[in-house]
């Protein structure tokens, strides 16, 4: 049978089933199903009818020698002979086929598929096995990956296998000198020795990596990592410290960012930073007297001197940012003004025909 042909039954199938019971359709086409002698089309109407002769249906399957099939059919039809498609997936000798069945099929003879794994040697199959699997011999799959040199599937094993060897896979990992792992096996590995891994980190001098670790490693030493980060050239990582690192020195980044002249990140520094100046940040953004910053802080930093910015921006005559101004600054800020929305309008129109007079005389 072709696909083409296998895919329209099935398609036919399920459209019947939406509108008459499962009870008929087993009546009208069990028996023809059957006479296909087709495993695909079997497997399906034993996993879609309710009531379906699980053992014929079943029988096929297993005849077929289908691999993928005798793999599906135990661990979604119940009432499947597991047995008898255990045998042929174990009699084909396929890791990873042996790994999902065992993981995924009920009443798998966990051991004989263990034995197909562990005997293929793959780090990460073992892996998988082990963390999957329940009852796998956790000592004998991570003796594999040990011995591998496979430094992820070390960390992996180590983060996600429970009674993983700690220590052996930190010993690995540590004496690879990868900084990623490193910081990530900190990060993840419940029991890592953190200070281990926090002096290889800081050895490296890396800003970023830095910001990392002290950002998500409890009991990173912040003070440490911060030394790195202030002593680089990375405004954006001084800036990002500064704002998600808890206990960071807000004052040394913030000297750091207005020293730069740096316009987008004093300005993103005022927004997003807890305990920063204001009032230093807003001063160096006023003096460059560009109108889109002002408009940006006016809008977005609490505690502006919006009248200030407004100047600014006013002085601009760009018209659409003295609309973008009056919409998105003046009339969230009524106090202020101490006009309402209507008289804001109207001022504002006043101001954009002004300009527009203007330059239509020039």
């Amino acid at each position: 049978m072709t696909n083409d042909l296998r895919e329209d039954i099935k398609k036919l199938l399920t459209s019947i089933c939406t509108k008459t019971s499962d009870g008929f359709v087993i009546n009208r086409y069990e028996e023809k199903i059957l006479n296909t002698d087709d495993a695909g089309l079997c497997y399906y109407f034993a996993k879609i009818i309710k009531g379906a002769n699980v053992k014929a249906l079943g029988e096929i399957v297993i005849k077929s020698g289908d691999l993928e099939l005798n793999y599906s059919f135990p661990k979604n039809i119940e009432g499947a002979d597991i047995k008898t498609h255990e045998r042929i997936i174990l009699k084909a000798n396929n890791p990873e086929l042996s790994y999902k069945f065992a993981r995924d099929v009920r009443g798998a003879d966990i051991k004989a598929h263990e034995k197909i794994v562990l005997r293929a040697k793959d780090p990460g199959l073992s892996n998988e096995f082990a963390g999957g699997v329940k009852g796998a011999n956790i000592k004998a799959h991570e003796k594999i990956v040990l011995e591998g040199d496979n430094l992820g599937i070390s960390y992996l094993f180590a983060k996600d296998v429970e009674d993983a060897d700690i220590k052996a896979h930190e010993k690995k990992i540590l004496k690879s000198n990868k900084l990623e792992l490193i910081y990530k096996f900190a990060r993840d590995v419940r029991g890592a020795d953190i200070k281990a891994h926090e002096k290889i980190v800081l050895e490296a001098k890396d800003p970023s990596l830095c910001y990392e670790f002290a950002r998500v490693v409890k009991g990173a030493n912040i003070k440490a990592h911060e030394k790195i980060v202030l002593e680089g050239d990375n405004l954006g990582i001084s800036y990002l410290f500064a704002r998600d690192v808890e206990s960071a020195d807000i004052k040394a980044h913030e000297k750091k960012i207005l020293k730069s002249n740096k316009l987008e990140l004093i300005y993103k520094f005022a927004r997003d930073v807890r305990g920063a100046d204001i009032k230093a940040l807003e001063n160096k953004i006023l003096d460059a007297k560009i109108p889109i910053i002002c408009f940006n802080f006016a809008r977005d930093v609490e505690g502006a001197d919006i009248k200030a910015h407004e100047s600014i921006v006013n002085e601009s005559e760009d018209w659409r940012l003295i609309e973008y101004f009056a919409k998105d600054v003046k009339e969230n800020n009524p106090d202020l003004y101490g006009v309402d929305i209507i008289d804001q309008n109207l001022m504002e129109l006043d101001s954009i025909l002004r300009i527009v007079q203007r330059k239509k005389s020039n």
